[in-house]
């Protein structure tokens, strides 16, 4: 029996920043392996964190009904983030967060296909930018996220356009722009699922809580 598999995942560009300046410009897809460690524990720097949506009808849901899907995948995981309604384009290295519709391949997004009959597609892709703190670093983590944006396929397979399927990626990408890492089945930021997962497991609360805390 074939199955299609739900993949999902985290994009990473990588910019030092300090007395003097590194040459880190290649962007790593990490889909399904392991983050970087030159990265691993980067967290924002501050909450609030404010995103846009790009109001468009490339996808399968309407523009609004996405807004309430955003929404509610942010809310489920507790972290203060603030919407700045809607913006016109998704472009990498602005200063702002955008989410939009963007098909696997295009620009920015994640080179994975879509197969009719088994294999895996991709179902979302979260394109991180950072900032590397060289010295005299506050906190723990060498590592600040700057901009974060979340690219969802379009026209995923039949199987999985469905709004319950929709939120499920909502809710593992908005993980990933938060700064939470792939962690083992079950847990909703599994690099890949067969199945939506509605609900943040006790993996995925616990991994947020060594970012950010209690909340």
């Amino acid at each position: 029996m074939r199955h299609l598999v739900l993949l999902l995942g985290v994009g990473i560009l990588l910019a030092g920043t300090a007395c003097f300046e590194i040459e880190r410009q290649t962007q790593v897809n990490v889909t399904p392996g392991t983050v970087p460690e030159e990265i691993r524990d980067a967290r924002w720097p501050s909450l609030p964190v404010s995103y846009c949506i790009v109001p468009t009808d490339a996808g399968f849901v309407d523009p609004s009904r996405l807004t309430e899907l955003v929404d509610e995948a942010f809310a489920a995981w507790g972290v203060q983030v603030t919407s700045d309604g809607e913006c016109d384009t998704v472009e990498q290295g602005n200063e702002r967060n955008e989410i939009a519709w963007e098909a696997p391949g295009g620009e920015g997004a994640a080179p994975a296909g879509a197969s009719s009959d088994g294999g895996v597609f991709q179902a979302g892709f979260t394109r991180q930018l950072f900032r590397e703190c060289l010295n005299d670093c506050d906190g723990e983590a060498q590592s600040r996220i700057v901009e974060a944006d979340i690219l969802l396929t379009p026209e995923p397979p039949e199987r999985f356009r469905t709004e319950e399927c929709l939120f499920s990626t909502l809710l593992h990408e908005t993980g990933h722009f938060l700064g939470v890492p792939h962690l083992e089945s079950p847990a909703v930021m599994a690099p890949a699922t067969t199945e939506c997962p509605q609900e943040l497991t006790e993996a995925d609360r616990d991994a947020l809580a060594e970012l950010y805390g209690n909340q």
